[in-house]
C-alpha cells in the first residue's frame, strides 16, 4: 500500500507545480486502489484486459439492475441470469482458479486468496478478535446483547478442517467482493472525502496537525501502530462515510421466517431485505443536519451518541464486509501520504453540490469529483 501509494504524490506533485492545477480524484484514487487490491487480492499487477474487466463488475448497464429488482428470483435462477457480466465473473474466475493450482504446489503466499484457501472453524481468539472488526466497522462500542449475539452466530461458523477448505466457486465470490470493497468503494471514499476536506479548510487543517505530530511522534514511520493512533482522521472517514456511503443500499436474505416486534409482520424465510443505507445515513432524526459534513459526530464522546444500526457503512453483525479493516487502511495510508505534502481546495470545475449518476445503480457514484491541489511549504 505504502509503495502504490508513491504514486499518488508523483501525479499530485505533477498538477501542483501547473498554475491553477486541478485534478479529477475518481482517476488519482482510482488507479491507487485497483493497483493495491490486484496485488493483495489477486497477487498479480493490473494490465489493460485487467483493468476493464474490473470496470464492467460497477459499470454494467441499467437493464441488468431492473431485471434484478422486477423479475422473480425463481426465474432469474432458471434463466441462470446474474446482475454482474458474465464475461468479467469469467475472467475473474480464471484468474482465481488459476492462482488455486499454482498455490497448492507452492510455497505460501501472504494475500486474500491464501487466507481464503487456509480458511477453517474459528477459535475462541479469533472470534474476539472478529468481534472487534466488527466494533470498528461500527466505530462505536456496542452493546453487550449485540456482542452475544455475534458471537454466538461466528461461534456456530463450520469449515472443514484441511488443506483446502472453501470451494472454488466461494473463493471466487468472496475474492469478487474483496475486489470490489477495495477498488471501487475504496476509490470513491477517497474522493468523496478528499472533496469534503476542501470544502472544509478548518477540518483539512486539523487533520493535517494531527498527521504531523503522529508521524513526528514516531520517527515519521508508517505503520498499522501509527496509523491507529490518528483518531481524528477516523472521525473525518466515519462522517465522509455517513454522507457519502458508496454503498446505497444493503440486502440481506431471512434464513428462517421472522416475526418484526409487536408489528405482526412476518418475513418469510428466503426474503430478501433491503436496507436503505442512504436514507439511514441522512435522517435528521438520527443526524441533525444531515447533508453538513461534522466529523466531531464520530469523537470519542460522541460515538456512544449514535443510535445503533442507524450507521451500516458496512453493514452489521458477523455478516459484516469481509474487507472492512482492508479498506480503511488502504484508504487511510493514501489520506496521509496526499495531506502530509498536499493541500486540497476547491476549483473552478469543483461541483457544489456534487452531481451523482441515474438512481438506481448498486454504488453512489459521480462522473467527476474535480478539486484544485497545493504543495504545501
Amino acid at each position: 500500500m505504502k509503495n502504490s501509494s508513491d504514486d499518488i504524490l508523483d501525479r499530485l506533485e505533477q498538477v501542483a507545480t501547473r498554475q491553477n492545477g486541478e485534478i479529477d480524484l475518481k482517476e488519482l484514487y482510482g488507479d491507487y486502489t485497483m493497483n493495491v487490491i490486484a496485488k493483495c487480492a489477486f497477487a498479480t499487477k493490473p494490465n489493460n484486459i485487467f483493468v476493464q474487466n474490473a470496470t464492467k463488475l460497477f459499470t454494467f448497464p441499467f437493464w441488468r439492475k431492473f431485471l434484478d429488482y422486477a423479475v422473480p428470483m425463481w426465474l432469474l435462477d432458471s434463466l441462470k441470469f446474474t446482475v454482474l457480466p458474465s464475461d468479467a465473473m469469467d475472467f475473474f474466475r480464471s484468474i482465481t482458479v488459476d492462482l488455486i493450482h499454482q498455490r497448492l504446489k507452492s510455497s505460501e503466499h501472504h494475500d486474500f486468496l491464501e487466507l481464503l484457501m487456509n480458511a477453517k472453524k474459528l477459535g475462541s481468539n479469533e472470534i474476539s478478535d472478529s468481534i472487534k472488526d466488527i466494533d470498528n466497522a461500527f466505530f462505536r462500542k456496542q452493546t453487550d446483547d449485540e456482542r452475544n449475539l455475534n458471537h454466538n452466530a461466528l461461534a456456530s461458523v463450520q469449515f472443514h478442517t484441511g488443506n483446502k477448505t472453501l470451494d472454488e466457486d466461494e473463493i471466487l465470490a468472496q475474492s469478487v467482493l474483496f475486489f470490489s470493497v477495495g477498488f471501487e468503494t475504496s476509490s470513491q471514499l477517497l474522493a468523496y472525502c478528499t472533496y469534503c476536506l476542501s470544502l472544509n479548510p478548518l477540518c483539512q487543517e486539523q487533520l493535517h496537525y494531527e498527521i504531523e505530530q503522529t508521524l513526528n511522534s514516531n520517527q515519521n514511520e508508517l505503520d498499522y501502530n501509527t496509523v491507529s493512533k490518528m483518531t481524528y482522521l477516523d472521525a473525518v472517514l466515519s462522517e465522509t462515510l455517513r454522507l457519502y456511503n458508496p454503498v446505497l443500499r444493503m440486502e440481506r436474505q431471512a434464513s428462517e421466517d421472522y416475526i418484526l416486534g409487536n408489528t405482526g409482520i412476518v418475513i418469510r424465510k428466503g426474503m430478501i431485505v433491503g436496507i436503505p443505507v442512504w436514507a439511514l445515513h441522512h435522517d435528521p432524526q438520527y443526524y441533525p443536519e444531515p447533508y453538513v459534513f461534522k466529523p466531531e459526530r464520530f469523537s470519542a464522546e460522541n460515538r456512544e451518541r449514535i443510535v445503533p444500526y442507524t450507521y451500516l457503512p458496512f453493514g452489521a453483525g458477523p455478516r459484516n464486509c469481509i474487507g472492512t479493516r482492508f479498506a480503511l487502511l488502504e484508504t487511510k495510508i493514501a489520506l496521509i501520504k496526499a495531506l502530509s505534502k498536499y493541500r486540497f481546495i476547491p476549483s473552478k470545475n469543483t461541483q457544489v453540490p456534487l452531481r451523482f449518476l441515474p438512481v438506481g445503480r448498486p454504488l453512489l457514484r459521480c462522473e467527476h469529483v474535480i478539486v484544485g491541489v497545493q504543495k504545501r511549504c
